[in-house]
């Protein structure tokens, strides 16, 4: 259909074109003047209204109907065409000019209601239904994205091609909204995400003890917390200190409801740097997060905390919300007349940004009260403000209405729903057959609240008493107990195969069979077994016996999700395991069974098997030991095993404050165990003084590894300066005698340093010169040298190092010279 579309986007001048080819009369040669007078009058009267239409159109929304008047105009053309006379040729088709304007203008402007009131929208529509599952189909959202990136610009062309500049910025304010480009951002940030595969995005500090952290894609809740609300053994969330404060520890988490936003607890406040490290984590596809571990720089909390706001409860209780969790506190409490009141309780635990105050039967109904806070403080130690701070409230009555239950229904083979006529304040006590169902198993449902969904420790069938027991709304109105008969039908319906696809995991490489069924299944030492077969294989078919294909363990692809089970391709196919062939297979299943235990039905499947590739290395390298290399320009940093060389030679990986590391030199990984050394190349006269240095290093990776190294600090090594000296000045002060000034205090041995030049040529090794500094450091030396005559003088000295010389600072760097050095009189 969309390029279909293009075509209506043609121009006046091609409609108009193609609309006289077909109006061309058989026998051009016997039109008079007269009759191509009078079509152009035609063509002029079929015009006329269309000027009204597409100038005074009440919404700018209806194409106008052109069609007439340009096919009177095709015609006219045609016969103006046809004339003998240049001069009447000449005379018509200024006659028709302005028909020929007005159509123009009126394709124009259909073309703009086209582009403005079908095409657009619906470019939007399907842009923002791919953006939904971008996350696993980015090709389709970015084929959307081009589509309605291409229509924006047709748009913004065809409105700018309108007759008239009111009209123009009439479409243009209606249809080029900031909303129309703020979609294009927001598909280029989620598609540009989505590329970059599973990962964190970011992390910061909300407040003292609140960490939030992003993802680019959605995590899988059950990933991060048990049901219980616990953080799971296999989520990794570490805050090590950096700057000698503590350590901080995850003590809870909760996660957005899209998925993308994690807030994490610590247990103690947050600032300076920690090397942070999330891992463990799962996407809602099945897909690895990336592990994430950054050095991450917290600002100190130094937001003075608010009271949000109470909220009612019940009755007999009420909610005080603050903006950030806070350090343990107890409020006063009196009535607004400033009595004394008893009977209502509540205090701030440690950590919490909300508290309860319960009212028991001592409160008076409906009189004010009053909480006050002084010198509450956030988890920081910021007071409260405004402070003292103050609360009001009153006990209610209740409201006269019991809750009641509305229904029971049954919602699967062992699960039933509870309706109530109203929201309660707790869960109720469920007993099914005299047996009270435990709590854990009676959860309030998530999008109903009036509404408890029940699991029974067994499957349900027939007439089965269920009593509900214990339960109030919210203004603390009791209902009454009740007890009924309730008839549930045994689930007798097989679990069915609705596809069976190869899917690639992520952490192994290792192709699976995915099936997916349409209920939940329970596993009982479960197995999928082929009991025949075929597979093609460049046009040949092999046929498959039950022997062929052995049962194999299955198992639930995600403990999440009891409706997908795979099982692991090399192993099922042994045997008969052809990479590239299309398999025809019948399932059969055993241990397989609804929760009512109804065995699963036998299936047929299509697939083409593909090739297992080879999982990443997960292996970590670490930083075992850095040391000042074998002069001032260099260090040396020795990892416990072989590492990536493109991640290892990468100057930004390495930090050293104070000198700037210039290239990165990789030595033979050698020894047993396997030990490596990256020589770090300091630029020249980058590190200005001697002493203890920050070196931080990270971003290396263990050879074939796709895991980078935690990131390693180090305050202990001592790097000398490594700024060299230079002779600043060479002076001839007698006619055997130079004078050289150094730019810092040098030393050196007795070696030959110099050759003496005249003329820029060597004068033979009886012209060279010790410099003579000794060993006590020196910016001036007088150094004798051969009587030089006024002939010579006139052709120039100068100086050459040898490469004997061996004048060096008090660090060790040895003298810098340039080829020669001029010696000035």
């Amino acid at each position: 259909m969309a390029n279909k579309r293009v075509f209506k986007f043609a121009t006046a001048s091609a409609v108009a074109a193609s609309a006289l080819v077909a109006a061309v009369p058989a026998s051009a040669a016997s039109v008079t003047y007269e009759q191509a007078s009078a079509q152009v009058e035609k063509a002029r009267a079929a015009a006329n209204g269309l000027h009204a239409e597409y100038t005074r159109n009440a919404d700018y929304k209806t194409v106008v109907d052109s069609k007439e008047a340009r096919d009177e105009l095709a015609r006219a053309k045609a016969k103006i065409a046809a004339l003998k006379s240049a001069k009447e040729k000449a005379y018509l088709n200024t006659r028709i000019q302005g028909t020929i304007d007005t159509v123009e203008r009126a394709n124009k402007y259909n073309n703009a209601v086209r582009v403005a009131v079908t095409y657009l929208p619906e470019a939007k529509a399907a842009l923002e239904a791919a953006l939904v599952n971008v996350d696993t189909n980015v090709a389709a959202a970015e084929t959307a994205k081009e589509k309605y990136d291409a229509y924006v610009k047709q748009a913004e062309i065809n409105f700018g091609k309108v007759y008239g500049a009111a009209i123009q910025a009439k479409f243009k304010s209606d249809y080029l909204t900031e909303a129309v480009y703020n979609l294009q951002k927001d598909a280029a940030a989620k598609i540009a995400d989505a590329k970059l595969g599973p990962a964190v995005k970011s992390v910061s500090a909300i407040n003292a003890t609140k960490i939030e952290v992003k993802f680019t894609s959605a995590v899988d809740k059950s990933s991060v917390l048990t049901a219980a609300g616990a953080i799971q053994g296999t989520a990794i969330f570490t805050l090590a200190e950096l700057d000698g404060q503590a350590n901080a520890s995850v003590t809870g988490a909760s996660l957005s409801a899209d998925g993308k936003t994690l807030t994490l607890t610590t247990d103690v406040p947050v600032s300076k740097r920690y090397d942070v490290v999330v891992d463990g984590l799962k996407t809602t596809t099945g897909k690895d997060v990336a592990k994430y571990n950054q050095v991450v720089n917290f600002v100190a909390d130094a937001t003075a905390p608010t009271i949000l706001g109470t909220e009612r409860i019940s009755a007999s209780q009420v909610k005080v919300k603050f903006s950030e969790p806070m350090k343990a506190f107890a409020p006063t409490f009196q009535y607004a007349d400033g009595s004394t009141v008893t009977g209502v309780t509540g205090s701030v635990a440690a950590g919490a940004d909300e508290v309860i105050f319960s009212m028991d039967s001592n409160v008076t109904v409906n009189k004010g009260l009053i909480a006050t806070f002084i010198g509450a403080q956030d988890q920081a130690g910021n007071l409260l403000t405004p402070n003292p701070a103050t609360v009001s409230f009153v006990k209610g009555s209740a409201d006269g209405v019991a809750p009641t239950v509305s229904s029971i229904t049954q919602t699967g083979a062992k699960t039933f729903a509870v309706k109530f006529s109203e929201e309660l304040l707790a869960k109720p006590v469920v007993e099914i057959g005299g047996v009270a169902v435990v709590a854990t198993d009676v959860v309030q449902d998530s999008t109903d609240k009036t509404t408890y969904n029940v699991t029974a420790p067994a499957v349900l069938d027939g007439a089965t008493t269920v009593a509900v027991k214990t339960f109030s709304d919210l203004s603390g109105q009791s209902g009454t107990d009740m007890s009924k008969v309730v008839t549930f039908v045994k689930e007798t319906a097989a679990p069915k195969v609705l596809s069976g696809t190869v899917v690639v995991d992520d952490t192994n490489k290792k192709e699976y069979l995915e099936i997916t069924l349409d209920k939940d299944v329970v596993l009982s030492t479960p197995t999928v077994d082929a009991t025949s077969g075929s597979f093609v294989k460049d046009y040949v078919t092999t046929s498959l016996a039950d022997t062929d294909i052995t049962a194999k363990t299955v198992a639930y692809k995600s403990a999440t999700n009891k409706k997908v089970l795979r099982v692991e391709l090399a192993s099922f196919l042994t045997g008969h395991d052809v990479k590239g062939a299309t398999y025809k297979l019948n399932l059969a299943f055993a241990g397989v069974a609804s929760a009512s235990g109804v065995a699963a039905d036998t299936a047929q499947v299509t697939f083409t098997r593909g090739e297992d590739g080879l999982p990443a290395s997960t292996a970590v390298a670490s930083v075992t030991q850095v040391l000042p290399g074998v002069d001032n320009n260099k260090v040396e940093v020795t990892f416990d095993m072989a590492v990536d060389g493109a991640s290892a030679i990468n100057p930004a990986n390495y930090k050293i404050d104070g000198a700037i590391v210039e290239s990165v030199t990789l030595k033979p990984a050698s020894g047993t165990p396997t030990t490596q050394v990256a020589v770090l190349n300091l630029k020249a006269g980058s590190n200005g003084f001697t002493g203890t240095r920050n070196i931080n290093i990270s971003g290396v990776k263990a050879l074939g590894s796709s895991k980078v190294m935690n990131p390693f600090f180090t305050n202990s090594v001592i790097l000398k300066e490594n700024i060299a000296p230079t002779v600043t000045s060479a002076k001839l002060t007698a006619t055997n005698e130079l004078t050289l000034t150094f730019s810092e205090a040098v030393t050196d041995t007795t070696g030959v340093d110099f050759e003496v030049l005249i003329g820029g040529l060597s004068q033979g090794t009886v012209e060279t010169v010790d410099a003579g500094v000794g060993a006590v450091g020196k910016t001036s030396v007088k150094v004798t040298i051969a009587t030089i005559d006024a002939t010579e003088l006139s052709k120039g000295i100068s100086l050459k190092g040898l490469s004997t010389l061996d004048i060096a600072d008090a660090a060790g760097n040895a003298l810098s010279l340039p080829a020669n050095i001029s010696v000035s009189q």
